[in-house]
C-alpha cells in the first residue's frame, strides 16, 4: 500500500505538472489524510484485559539488556541504512534527478511514474520470493543490486546531457528501485517483527520504525543541499557506499528467519555476534 500511495502521488503530480499548481498537488493529500484520521477515530482500543495480560508477560529487562541487545543493534542499523541508501530521496526527487539530464518537467514526472509502477510490481513479486528464497538472500542481493545501480547513476551524471544520459539514468533508477522493492524494502519490516524476543517485540519494532522515519527526515532534508555541495555523482556514490556497508553488515550479522522459531533465530544471532551464552529458560516469555 505504501508503494501504491507513492504511485498515486506521482500521478497527481503528473496531472498538475502542466499548470505548475503545486498547491493543488499538496491539497489533494488532504483527502487520504482525512480518511486516515476518520478511520483511526473509528478504530477500537484493545480490550483492557488483553493489555493487562500483555503487560504481565513483559520482563523487567529493557531493550538494552543482553537478551535483546544484538537484535536491537541489527534493527536500528538496518532502519538507518535503509534510508541512507537514498531510496526515498531518489523517489522524492526522481523528477528533479531526471530534469538534470535535460528532460522537461512533464517528461521528468512521466518517467517518475514509470519508476513508481516498477516499485509496485517489484514489491508484489517480493510477496512470494520472501518465503521461497528467504529474507537473508533477498537482503544481500538487494544491497548488491542497489550499489551497482547507484554507481551507474553516478556515472550517468558525468556524461554530457542528451539521450544517452537520460536513458542510462532511467535504467539505473529502475534497477535501483526494483532491487530495493524486492529485498531491502519489505525485508526490513519483516525482520524487525521476527528478531526480537516475543515480550519485547512491540517496543523493539516501534523503536526501529521511529528510527527509520527519523532517518528518512534527515535524508529528505539534506539530499538537495548536499547534492548541490558535492555534486550528484558524489552523492549517489555515497549512497552506493551505504549499500555496500549493508551488504557487509547483513552478511556478517543478520540471521535467516524464514520458517524458524524465535529460539532458532536467537541462537544464530548469538552465534554471529559471538554471544554464545544462553538465557535461562523462560527468559523471553
Amino acid at each position: 500500500m505504501l508503494t501504491v500511495g507513492i504511485l498515486a502521488a506521482f500521478l497527481v503530480d503528473l496531472a498538475f505538472a502542466a499548470s505548475g499548481a503545486w498547491r493543488a498537488m499538496l491539497a489533494v493529500s488532504l483527502l487520504p489524510t482525512a480518511a486516515f484520521v476518520f478511520g483511526m477515530w473509528r478504530a477500537p482500543e484493545p480490550h483492557p484485559a488483553a493489555r493487562e495480560e500483555q503487560a504481565d508477560t513483559v520482563p523487567a529487562r529493557s531493550l538494552l539488556a543482553s537478551c535483546a541487545r544484538p537484535a536491537l543493534v541489527i534493527a536500528l542499523v538496518l532502519a538507518v541504512a535503509q534510508q541512507f541508501t537514498g531510496v526515498n530521496a531518489v523517489i522524492s526527487y526522481a523528477p528533479s534527478v531526471m530534469e538534470k539530464t535535460g528532460l522537461g518537467v512533464s517528461d521528468s514526472i512521466l518517467y517518475s511514474v514509470a519508476i513508481a509502477v516498477v516499485n509496485v510490481v517489484a514489491t508484489v513479486a517480493s510477496f512470494r520470493l520472501v518465503d521461497r528464497v528467504g529474507r537473508r538472500p533477498l537482503l544481500l542481493g538487494s544491497a548488491a543490486g542497489m550499489a551497482v545501480a547507484l554507481g551507474g547513476l553516478g556515472l550517468a551524471f558525468l556524461l554530457p546531457q542528451g539521450v544517452l544520459q537520460s536513458w542510462l539514468s532511467l535504467a539505473c533508477l529502475v534497477t535501483f528501485i526494483m532491487a530495493f522493492a524486492v529485498g531491502m524494502g519489505p525485508v526490513f519490516w519483516i525482520l524487525i517483527a521476527e528478531i526480537f524476543p516475543p515480550a519485547l517485540r512491540a517496543s523493539g519494532a516501534s523503536l526501529a520504525t521511529a528510527t527509520n522515519w527519523l532517518a528518512y527526515f534527515a535524508v529528505g532534508l539534506g539530499f538537495l543541499p548536499v547534492a548541490r555541495a558535492i555534486g550528484e555523482t558524489a552523492m549517489f556514490w555515497v549512497f552506493a557506499g551505504v549499500c555496500l556497508f549493508v551488504l557487509a553488515f547483513a552478511k556478517r550479522y543478520v540471521p535467516e528467519t524464514k520458517g524458524r522459531t524465535f529460539e532458532e533465530v536467537d541462537a544464530e544471532v548469538r552465534d554471529r555476534w559471538g554471544a554464545r551464552a544462553r538465557q535461562p529458560a523462560g527468559a523471553y516469555r
